[in-house]
């Protein structure tokens, strides 16, 4: 979901960035702002809010999964270190800054200044830029991640499978147990390793 969530924050921020420019382009004229372009930007601006929502929701939920993780179960200090260098740039995903040239963008829309809302939206293009490079960073990260502890929790199944075939083992050997026991008892490690297999390969 978190994964999901990233890709479409990503695909905004390219559609916005996209969209800035035909807005930066058309307003390369100096006469006053039409009815048309000041609704573009009013629409413009109302997306750059949604996306930096969106994107403080996304450093919220990265936050509530990395605790509900911790608390369950003990990761391998690599991942962890992953974790937290990802909840950094979570932190410093710029939403603040979003913010401010959001606001400053209403107050030239309201001076109807061509000048000064060009010069805002060239914030807003840098901005944007960073923003986008900053999210398919972590987007890579986190899917890298993601892959990391899917193969560490597959070692430690891995492991406890082997654990319990030695054991069962054993007991075929010392016969502690009947013949039907212990092929029911291979049949569900059987089952458990082919589950293992499919979880793998997913």
């Amino acid at each position: 979901a978190l994964q999901k969530k990233m890709e479409e924050a990503l695909k905004e921020s390219k559609d916005l960035e996209k969209d800035l420019k035909d807005i930066q382009k058309k307003l390369k004229t100096q006469q006053p702002l039409t009815w048309e372009e000041k609704k573009k930007l009013e629409q413009l601006n109302k997306r750059q809010k949604d996306l930096a929502q969106k994107m403080e929701e996304l450093q919220k939920d990265f936050k509530q999964k990395n605790l509900k993780e911790q608390e369950f179960k003990e990761e391998e200090e690599r991942i962890v270190e992953k974790q937290q260098q990802l909840q950094k740039m979570y932190e410093e995903l710029m939403t603040d800054e979003m913010k401010k040239l959001m606001k400053q963008m209403e107050e030239m829309m309201k001076q109807q200044n061509k000048e000064e809302i060009k010069k805002e939206l060239d914030k807003m293009d840098l901005n944007n830029k960073d923003v986008e490079k900053e999210l398919d960073r972590m987007l890579e990260m986190y899917k890298e991640l993601e892959v990391e502890k899917k193969m560490e929790a597959a070692m430690k199944d891995l492991k406890d499978l082997a654990k319990k075939q030695d054991e069962l083992s054993k007991e075929t050997e010392q016969k502690t147990k009947s013949n039907e026991e212990l092929k029911q008892k291979q049949d569900e490690l059987n089952k458990e390793f082919k589950d293992l297999q499919k979880d793998m390969k997913d």
